[in-house]
């Protein structure tokens, strides 16, 4: 792997490093917010057995 290539892949793998380390402070913040509202952990959880499942299906490809 010449310099170039090497150092393209490194700003790559940072940059994907920040967006995964913005999410999850973001997701944090969320619910920092919620628990701030008054919103437990049980009604804030996306998999919460009280929550609607949808159905499983085939995926649909294009």
């Amino acid at each position: 792997m010449s310099t170039e290539q090497h150092d393209a892949y490194g700003k790559e793998l940072s940059r994907i490093s920040r967006h995964q380390s913005d999410a999850v402070t973001a997701r944090i913040t969320v619910f920092e917010a919620l628990t701030l509202a008054g919103v437990s952990p049980a009604q804030r959880n996306p998999s919460s057995p009280s929550r609607p499942r949808r159905a499983n299906g085939p995926l649909r490809t294009m």
